[in-house]
């Protein structure tokens, strides 16, 4: 027996030996398992060079072993390869357990695989399960022990392994699943990682729960088993819920709906090598605006809530829980409860332990216990109001009971930095809002916001939104009407109206914002004061059709604009983008920019640190604006995109002045009180004149204008006055007089606008609920809309110089009778001065105006 023990033994050694040196020629250097190349992300970053996205296929945060806690490596050990530190590379135990258990069941169920056997399995090797696969397997793993130290087989191992989710490494996947570094990990959490490498996509807490929690809990018996952990360790960790706290981007500017426009559009063009090739992303995103254009729309959603009132519909904690609330420190499952509560950025969460005359005890996970004064939730009071159970004002103003201990809340504080910040009670945000910013001259969108958080819904409301604008549409049917040979001076009656509606089979009476009707109304104030009598029989005046035909002009699709006078008030659907888009129109003097968010793209060429842009990306940029991308162009000249110069070609305006007679009979008409049928036939418009084309190699090289530059400058010339004097005044505490814009409310106030410009960017803000529903009482443009555009445009204009844009050639200044909008009489002293085409002057002087007895309007009639 002895000798065929022996016999056996040698000619084991002896098939080794062979199969090694058979093997061993085909087998990958081991050194490389140092040098493997690692996926580099899709980054993307804003025209100043900050981080706004980072999206990979693999997630990696390497770290040296030293940096490993020692806990956390022992969990993988526990759990993978139990004599890690005993064996040559191959646990002869294991695989001989293995083949025991194969030739009792037939079934290779247990591998036997270590923990250097896996790292060579993961980078060199197939995941097939064949014999000739296991084999290679063995003779790396005792190679890779030849030339690499224990330690450094455990720093690749846990720096490499796949861990779910993307996340390679321990280092990753700790900030994926829990969002803190790996010194911070607890025990539970420790162990629920050391869980994954098994079934790293089934197991794992986002997908499957329980299954993470039985997979913790056996690493946990493993650990104890070991002596690795006390038995209070054991017993605290197996206690511990698995909660995961998923990771945010650390990111420098808060742009994540452009980064996610941005990685569709690659994705769209590359596929998901866009998450491992190395592409860097310049947008055309300021820092600077998109971090005020985020504030702005935070805030400012936070005090709309305010103004309806603070009610919180937070779930009260477990009354099992509350007990526990007096611990130091909160227990992981009080904190795991409070964790639940909506998550909204600059807020802090907190639970409401008690009210008494000092005021609101409360208890935050971040900062422990803190103390609100009456001062600091005074304004959340609505006096004898009944308000809902629940809300902070309940529980405030009601007598105390053990029901009211606990409720979930949110607050604000100017300074968190503060020890104990300078917490204030605050309104969580009702409402939604977008804003989108971007250069007239170009199209480069400098700064977008999709909604208050873009991680509690990425649906971006500034390109997808499409919301009626309300009587933010009013400057464009002015335009559209000035083409036709109205000008600011052109009297409309102001007076009741009624219309048949043949859709709803009733009568149709549209009224002004205020319920009041002004009578004989110049254009200029019309649009200033936001008439709508003047806007609808403006409309009429001009023929839907013309007005419709006009949109395009502007960038507005035509399919989202209805066939009916409702044009005039603002009832087609277009999104904050195409908005600001239409207005950056009147900012530039009548040029249709194409806007754009992709300044430059680079990818990494197959030399380290080479990069290089793309040809096709130069002209993937050159199509989006419009542009054609010349030859000649230099690589990295054509993919900077630069601000393309405005063509000069003329639009000529249509200025079909209609006859006097028409005019008068129109105004008697109103003025007597007429039924103005909606189903009556429109007047047929004049024909448009046909466009001067622009040649084709000047479209590549400049911007065509699609509106006359006259009328361009006309309208936003009465725009300049709504910011000085009408429904935008508010804006005028920037002290600046180069702003123009226009506010937009809808019926029952479900959308609030305010789209506005200066020479050098163009800005709309929309507020409303993404399932419309009234904003709330007074809550129209100029409340809920126009604050957010001041505050962004305070920061994105500061530093810059007022610049109105000088009016075009062809326009006159002459004396106006306010009254009749005809010219003034040399010697009257009730005047007003506008700027009109010189072909427009009216020929008619009010002799009245000025002299004794009469009225101004007699020359109307």
């Amino acid at each position: 027996m002895l000798v065929l023990a022996g016999l056996g033994a040698t000619l084991a050694a002896g098939g080794f030996f062979i199969a090694r040196h058979i093997y061993e020629a085909e087998l990958p250097p081991v050194e490389a398992v140092r040098e493997l190349p690692l996926q580099v992300p899709l980054r993307i970053l804003t025209r100043d060079g900050k981080l706004i996205g980072e999206f990979g296929a693999e997630r990696r945060d390497p770290l040296d072993y030293a940096e490993l806690p020692e806990t956390l490596v022992q969990a993988f050990i526990a759990a993978e390869d139990a004599r890690f530190f005993a064996h040559p590379g191959v646990d002869w135990r294991g695989l001989l357990r293995a083949a025991v258990n194969l030739v009792r069941t037939g079934e290779r169920s247990q591998g036997g695989s270590t923990i250097t056997m896996q790292l060579a399995r993961n980078y060199f090797l197939t995941r097939e399960r064949t014999y000739d696969r296991k084999i290679r397997e063995i003779f790396l793993a005792l190679r890779m022990e030849e030339v690499l130290s224990k330690q450094q087989i455990m720093e690749s191992y846990l720096n490499k392994i796949y861990l779910g989710e993307r996340a390679y490494g321990v280092g990753a996947a700790a900030r994926v699943y829990f969002d803190v570094p790996v010194d911070e990990l607890s025990v539970s959490q420790m162990a629920v990682l050391a869980g994954l490498p098994k079934a790293p996509s089934r197991d794992n807490p986002v997908n499957d729960p329980e299954r993470a929690l039985e997979r913790r809990n056996y690493v946990l018996d493993r650990m104890r088993a070991l002596d690795f952990i006390t038995p209070e360790q054991y017993e605290t960790a197996r206690a511990a819920p698995v909660v995961v706290t998923p990771e945010k981007v650390a990111v420098d500017i808060d742009a994540h709906y452009v980064a996610e426009m941005v990685r569709q559009e690659m994705v769209a063009r590359h596929g998901d090598a866009v998450y491992t090739d190395g592409y860097t992303v310049t947008t055309t995103i300021d820092s600077r605006q998109q971090r005020a254009a985020v504030a702005s729309v935070r805030e400012h959603l936070r005090a709309h809530s305010a103004r309806q009132g603070y009610a919180s519909d937070r779930p009260m904690i477990d009354a099992a829980l509350r007990d526990a609330l007096d611990e130091t420190p909160l227990p992981e499952a009080v904190v795991a409860a409070i964790e639940t509560f909506d998550d909204y950025p600059d807020l802090t969460r907190a639970l409401v332990l008690a009210h008494d005359a000092d005021g609101m005890h409360l208890v935050t996970t971040e900062h422990g216990r803190v103390t609100l004064a009456p001062d600091d939730y005074a304004w959340a009071r609505l006096g004898d109001q009944r308000l809902p159970r629940g809300s902070v004002v309940h529980i405030i103003d009601r007598s105390r009971d053990a029901a009211a201990e606990a409720d979930g809340i949110a607050l604000t504080g100017d300074d968190a930095a503060r020890n104990p910040p300078d917490w204030r009670l605050a309104a969580e945000p009702i409402a939604q809002a977008a804003l989108v910013a971007l250069d007239p001259r170009s199209g480069a969108i400098t700064a977008l916001v999709g909604g208050y958080d873009f991680f509690a819904g990425r649906f971006n409301r500034a390109t997808q939104a499409e919301r009626q604008p309300g009587s933010a549409i009013k400057p464009i049917i002015y335009a559209a009407a000035f083409d036709q040979g109205y000008t600011p001076a052109s009297i409309i009656i102001d007076a009741p109206i009624v219309m048949e509606d043949y859709a709803l089979e009733d009568k149709w009476r549209p009224r002004n914002y205020t319920g009041r009707f002004y009578g004989p109304t110049r254009l200029r104030e019309a649009l200033v004061h936001s008439r709508n009598i003047v806007s609808i029989k403006l409309l009429r005046a001009i023929g839907v059709e013309t007005a419709r035909d006009y949109l395009p002009r502007f960038g507005l699709p035509l399919e989202r604009v209805p066939d009916n006078l409702s044009l005039a008030l603002g009832s087609p659907v277009f999104t904050p983008l195409e908005m600001a888009r239409a207005f950056a129109v009147f900012a530039n003097g009548g040029h249709l920019v194409e806007p754009y968010h992709i300044a430059d793209i680079e990818h990494l060429n197959a030399e380290p640190d080479a990069p290089r842009t793309l040809p096709e990306e130069i002209a993937a940029i050159a199509a989006a604006a419009g542009v054609a991308a010349p030859d000649e162009m230099a690589p990295e000249d054509a993919a900077a995109r630069r601000p393309l110069p405005l063509c000069d070609n003329p639009v000529p305006a249509t200025f079909a002045i209609r006859a006097r007679e028409e005019a008068e009979a129109e105004a008697a008409e109103a003025l007597a009180g007429a039924d103005f049928p909606l189903g009556e036939p429109e007047p047929a418009p004049e024909p448009e004149p046909t466009l001067e084309p622009v040649p084709t190699d000047a479209i590549a090289q400049c911007i065509p204008r699609t509106v006359n530059d006259r009328v361009a400058w006309e309208a936003a010339d009465l725009m300049r006055d709504v910011v000085r004097r009408g429904t935008g005044a508010r804006a005028t505490e920037l002290g600046r007089n180069d702003l123009a814009g226009k506010t937009g409310t809808t019926n029952d106030e479900a959308d609030a606008w305010f789209v506005g410009f200066q020479r050098e960017l163009a800005a709309a803000v929309w507020v409303g609920h993404d399932q419309p529903r009234r904003l709330g009482r007074g809550e129209g443009g100029a409340r809920a809309a126009l604050p957010i555009w001041i505050d962004f445009m305070r920061v994105a204009l500061d530093g810059r110089e007022q610049a109105i844009p000088p009016r075009p050639e062809g326009m006159v200044d002459v004396r106006i009778d306010p009254d009749s909008g005809l010219l003034a009489h040399p010697e009257a002293t009730s005047v007003v001065f506008e700027t009109l085409p010189e072909e427009l002057v009216p020929e008619m002087t009010s002799e009245q105006n000025g002299g004794e007895g009469g009225s101004a309007l007699d020359a109307l009639y």
